[in-house]
């Protein structure tokens, strides 16, 4: 039988009885809503003083009936379409009002449900406007309009008789979704990629909000979305609640449908309680910078180690995001095994759960790190210098590392390629032997919880004798990058470790118009693609790696501002 939702709590038994046999009522198919029906849930909701809210499936069958007030009904959690898909729920809902109640004057719908019919993706929202008599008045009927020059949502109108909801609901529901479905170009269909809408909030700098913008782009583009618009909001703080207000929110909403997006990415660390909120009224998935390079990273990662260090930065992200369905009570737990008493809630044992996987993971890690420690003491034992390449995502550093030691480690456009840590053999010019070690690389407000958990890989950037910082000189925020990486390593402690700038990819400048603009930083200019790149690292390492004659330590006249102390 089906259940009765929402706030019952105060009702007698027959006002329940009443409301569970609305359930046994049947719709045809090709109705939106039946005079019988219609009239049964006004005389109730006359007679509870309260809102009545049934979900129709298209068969004409009730799915659900819902007790519900002035600012809200409530509806099952599981009672929303696919948006991927581009597909209504195949329900649809009907609820009652009270005539002059506030928020549902004739003809104009609550705004809380025009948001569920949104995000749920309704077929159709009728509202019966009861008298206190419990009669119905009119029906307001409001349903999703594919785009138009409006640039509205919705068509909202007014029924009178109740004999015009009849015949034509199953014709007007297949045009609608074929409307619908043509939002998404069919070549999508062959190989589908998540539709992303950026949405980022600034103020001051335009131009810099805009290349942090560009930066979101690259790595929803990284993650395998399609960026199919761009929404930048300009105020001098966040909005406490939903971060870019409730207007527009709204206007995202829309937009979301207008451009059949997947997803929605938010350019800042949401907070839990601001997440929440927005996934209570936008229509499609929602996630913030965080999650989407947390998402790159469990993309890339292949070793175990690396799977090990993106779960947990996952789990740590997520710990203070828990929630539930409700803050229902989870099933009785108790005896042996337990470790609490009966009925816990069941977002407490979530929680509990994640914080014993994460010290299991810390703890694995832990063990990894103390045998990469071992590694390097043995290195050091055997007179190995090491050099580490580190610098902003994206920056060359795993092509570097693939051209200087014949290595084939995966490299390409894509943010965030390179996650665990690499080392190769490399023959100085010498003929000495030294390790060149990868990793992964930086960006701009690197989440806390991401640098606890590659706290393994960064290890090896420790045991380095000097530092390669390898910077794009093709990238226009190329000197911000720079500021982000030194900021990045004094803050994991190596503020101080011997490093050499290089700039790389000098292919794509004029090196003539860009040294200029270097301020005279003591630095390196190279091409991977260059026949002499390996002459010349090696030289340069030769120069200022332990062991190294004394002779060969004074840099060239070229470069003789290398090293930086």
């Amino acid at each position: 039988m089906t259940n009765v939702i929402g706030k019952t709590f105060g009702l007698k038994a027959s006002e329940l009885a009443a409301l569970k046999r609305l359930a046994r009522r049947r719709v045809r198919p090709e109705d939106a809503l039946s005079v019988e029906l219609a009239r049964e849930m006004a005389e109730l909701s006359a007679e509870l003083g309260a809102r009545i809210g049934v979900l129709l499936d298209r068969g004409g069958r009730v799915c659900c009936v819902s007790v519900g007030d002035a600012r809200e009904m409530p509806l099952p959690p599981d009672a929303r379409g696919d948006a991927t898909n581009l597909r209504l729920s195949g329900l649809r809902l009907v609820h009652t009002a009270q005539s002059g109640a506030a928020g549902h004057a004739a003809g104009e719908f609550a705004r809380a449900d025009l948001v569920d019919l949104l995000r749920r993706r309704l077929d159709l929202s009728l509202r019966i406007n009861v008298s206190p008599e419990g009669i119905v008045e009119s029906v307001t009927r409001a349903a999703i309009e594919p785009p138009n020059r409006a640039g509205t949502a919705f068509r909202v109108e007014i029924i009178r008789s109740l004999n015009d909801l009849l015949g034509t609901f199953a014709r007007d529901t297949a045009a609608l979704e074929e409307e619908l479905a043509r939002l998404r170009p069919r070549a999508r269909d062959l190989a589908p990629r998540e539709r992303a809408i950026l949405v980022g909030v600034w103020h001051g700098d335009r131009g810099a909000a805009e290349r942090s913008m560009a930066e979101l782009a690259a790595l929803a583009e990284s993650s395998g979305a399609e960026v199919v618009d761009t929404v930048m909001q300009r105020r001098f703080r966040p909005d406490p609640r939903s971060f870019i207000g409730h207007g527009k929110v709204w206007e995202l909403s829309v937009l979301a449908l207008h451009r059949a997006a997947d997803v929605i990415i938010f350019n800042h660390e949401l907070g839990p309680g601001m997440a929440r909120n927005l996934e209570d009224e936008l229509p499609v998935k929602l996630i913030d910078r965080t999650q989407l390079i947390l998402d790159i990273f469990a993309q890339r990662a292949s070793s175990a180690e690396g799977k090990l260090e993106v779960e947990l930065a996952r789990l740590v992200h997520a710990l203070p995001r828990l929630r539930t369905d409700g803050e229902r009570m989870g099933q009785i737990r108790g005896g042996i095994g337990s470790d609490r008493g009966v009925g816990e809630p069941q977002k407490e044992l979530n929680r509990r759960t994640i914080k014993r996987r994460i010290a299991q993971i810390e703890e694995r890690l832990a063990h990894i790190s103390a045998q990469r420690a071992e590694l390097r003491k043995r290195r050091e034992k055997n007179t190995i210098p090491v050099a580490a390449l580190v610098g902003y995502t994206n920056a060359g550093k795993t092509t570097l590392l693939n051209r200087l030691t014949a290595a084939d480690s995966p490299a390409g456009p894509q943010l965030f390629m390179t996650l665990e840590s690499t080392s190769r053999r490399f023959v100085l010019p010498s003929g000495r032997r030294t390790i060149i070690v990868d990793t992964v690389g930086f960006i701009r407000d690197l989440p806390p919880g991401l640098m606890r958990a590659f706290e393994a890989t960064l290890e090896e950037l420790r045991g380095a004798d000097v530092l390669l910082h390898i910077a794009d000189a093709g990238d226009r925020d190329v000197f911000r990058h720079i500021e982000v990486v030194e900021e990045v390593l004094g803050e994991i402690g190596l503020g101080d470790r011997p490093r050499i700038l290089v700039f790389n990819k000098i292919d794509r400048v004029d090196l003539g118009a860009f040294k200029p603009l270097c301020g005279g930083r003591p630095a390196e200019f190279v091409s991977a693609l260059a026949p002499d790149l390996r002459a010349r690292i090696g030289e340069l390492l030769d120069g200022v790696l332990p062991g190294a004659p004394e002779a060969r330590r004074a840099a060239p006249r070229e470069s003789k501002s290398l090293l930086e102390e």
